[in-house]
């Protein structure tokens, strides 16, 4: 039993994951039925290749660059410092990752846009010419960082926050007493925690680099967006496959050193015995720490949702978007839970073989699970439609089933993360005693295992639910006709110009996202 269940969450996995990868790229391998480079040929001697990888590249290290200026100093003030108000400090630091980076767009759009409000407003009172709306605004390169540094940043924060609650504390105590708080920083907790934060420096470089939304609406030309429109509007997808072989390399090798540096770490904390290291007393650098805080905070959750609500007008208009766009608040909902809990149930079994089995090369199961996510989510659609758009499987290719299936792929590493975090911790004895004693393997999962790892579960849920709801540019491709989910309309509304309708459709997100979260935390700290 046990053996058969394991075999097929992996073989679920690999055929709902790892299939559509490798169809695309067999498939652009394949000219008049013999085996060729062709495609890659003619899409690598084209001289915007060099632009979109430059692009790419820039994008990418500026957004890792300043989210790693912005995200170490905030995880280390919010978990090792005695600031005042840490706790609240850090759910608010949080809330960008809940808002989805195209919608962070949209609201720096309506702020620094060519006729957005803060530079209508400098216009006006300095009387500045056309020159200068065109000059600086938010699109481009410049405005893309911003706006993916003010999404991302959070991600370096916690792992830095998960490095430092799962150091070895005793080495930092030991310091204190010979040494200043300083020295110890720099000397002791830093070089422990660099894991962490080289891990979480790689994801925002994965993040950005893959992300399609951002540069579709700040008009930056990225490899994510030349590929969705050779797809899309010209039907090549071979083309499309063979034009992000420089982009999968340089994710393939990312992905490769991110698992080297993050391998037996935490990606989140979800549970800790041990005790409560005594806090750095920063003195007179309270103040310019909370103002450090403060600004961040304002401008990656506040004014993104101040700038929402004011430009959604009156309740009215509130009315009218949850009238007209009430199909897609309900399916997106449904098929974001839908998959999170599937994903959770998948990724649970994943992790178990990872962390629990005897198999030779289990540990790989980690590293093959974020192939997917290193992957465009553009390129995976491809995939999804290459193996599912087929007569005997229409069941799933003209229904939401498809969708689903993008977002397991997509977001299944981080359920499988979180939940290895707390697998580590349970003891085999356990497993053992309860075996001795007759208990059947399913027993034991459902009595013993699930139980101790529900935090992990849970925070995998949460995640999962969270990037599900986000998603953009896989579902974009292999929505069925005829349906559609929030995010998507969204983005179509806001090619029309309807600014009221796409603030307010954004707010309605950002609240259906949380609704769950606040659930789940509500539940789990009853229990306590």
């Amino acid at each position: 039993m046990k053996k058969s269940i394991l075999i097929s969450a992996l073989t679920v996995f690999a055929f709902i994951a790892l299939a559509p990868v490798v169809a695309v790229i067999t498939d652009s391998l394949i000219h008049n039925g013999r085996l060729s480079l062709e495609s890659y040929r003619s899409i690598l001697a084209d001289d915007r290749q060099i632009e979109l990888f430059i692009n790419s590249l820039v994008l990418s290290g500026g957004t890792a660059l300043f989210s790693l200026i912005i995200g170490v100093p905030s995880g280390f003030l919010l978990s090792r410092t005695d600031l005042y108000f840490r706790k609240y400090l850090l759910w608010l630091c949080l809330i960008p990752l809940i808002i989805p980076p195209y919608i962070h767009a949209i609201t720096w759009i309506y702020l620094l846009g060519t006729k957005g409000r803060i530079n209508m407003m400098i216009g006006n009172l300095f009387s500045l010419n056309d020159f200068f709306f065109n000059s600086y605004n938010i699109y481009g390169m410049k405005g893309a960082i911003l706006v993916l540094t003010l999404s991302y940043f959070p991600v370096i924060t916690i792992l830095t926050i998960s490095g430092l609650s799962a150091m070895n504390r005793e080495l930092e105590e030991a310091g204190t007493i010979i040494s200043s708080d300083f020295y110890v920083l720099r000397k002791i907790t830093l070089p422990l925690i660099l894991p962490n934060i080289i891990g979480g420096t790689i994801l925002v470089l994965i993040f950005s680099v893959l992300n399609y939304g951002v540069p579709s609406l700040l008009r930056l030309n990225t490899y994510p967006v030349e590929i969705f429109a050779r797809f899309s509007a010209f039907y090549d997808a071979k083309g499309a496959v063979a034009l992000t072989l420089p982009l999968m390399l340089m994710t393939f090798i990312l992905t490769g050193f991110q698992y080297y540096c993050m391998k037996d770490r935490p990606y989140i904390t979800v549970g800790s015995d041990t005790k409560t290291p005594r806090p750095f007393n920063l003195g007179y650098g309270k103040i310019p720490a909370a103002g450090f805080l403060i600004v961040v905070i304002l401008l990656s959750a506040v004014f993104p949702i101040v700038t929402l609500i004011i430009e959604s007008g009156s309740l009215k208009a509130y009315q009218v978007a949850f009238k007209t766009a009430y199909p897609q608040i309900v399916a997106s909902f449904v098929l974001s839970a839908t998959a999170a809990s599937l994903t959770v149930m998948l990724a649970f079994f994943l992790s178990y073989t990872s962390e629990k089995s005897d198999w030779k090369g289990r540990h790989l199961i980690d590293f093959f699970s974020f192939i997917p996510f290193a992957v465009p989510g553009a390129i995976l659609g491809i995939g999804l439609i290459r193996i599912w758009n087929r007569p005997a499987a229409d069941f799933i290719y003209e229904s939401s089933g498809i969708v689903i299936f993008a977002y397991i792929a997509r977001f299944s590493p981080f359920a499988v993360k979180a939940i290895s975090a707390n697998l580590r911790q349970i003891h085999p004895h356990l497993e053992e005693a309860a075996a001795l004693s007759g208990v059947s393997w399913i027993k034991q999962i459902l009595k013993i295992v699930m139980p101790l790892t529900a935090p992990g579960m849970t925070a995998g849920w949460i995640i999962t639910f969270i990037f599900c709801m986000g998603e953009l540019s896989a579902t974009l491709l292999v929505i069925p006709p005829g349906e559609t989910t929030l995010s998507v309309r969204i983005y179509t509304v806001m090619h029309y110009g309807a600014g009221n309708l796409v603030a307010c459709l954004c707010l309605m997100l950002i609240v259906i996202t949380l609704i769950p979260i606040f659930f789940l935390r509500y539940v789990s700290y009853s229990r306590k």
